[in-house]
């Protein structure tokens, strides 16, 4: 979790130095605005990745330990709430690729532009 924060950080650290401190000047300007758009993407990612994805974790492990606690095998609820959290887990996987795609194409083509 934290290397995903500190990255993100670091990013707009970057972003801080190469603009002069946010001038609206270079943020205004096609590269600004393009570095931009890619950090927004990164902290999207980060949001997902680091909120949606990790909650999610942690109660789909709650689950299992529940199940792997039991004689017999997991009951149809449990199966069932395994199921949807998988789910999430997938759709914020999808979320967070993508805008980890975005934020590094961002970053690519924006000396560019």
């Amino acid at each position: 979790m934290s290397s995903g924060a500190a990255t993100v950080l670091a990013g707009f650290a970057l972003l801080w130095i190469d603009s002069g401190g946010f001038q609206p000047a270079f943020m205004g300007s096609p590269f600004g605005v393009t570095l931009s758009l890619g950090a927004l993407s990164a902290v999207v990612a980060a949001v997902f990745g680091l909120g949606v994805a990790a909650r999610n974790a942690i109660r789909l492990k709650r689950v299992g330990a529940a199940i792997q606690g039991q004689a017999a095998g997991p009951t149809p609820e449990q199966q069932a709430t395994v199921a949807a959290i998988e789910g999430r887990l997938r759709f914020s996987g999808r979320i967070t690729a993508a805008f980890l795609v975005l934020a590094v194409l961002c970053m690519a083509v924006a000396r560019y532009v």
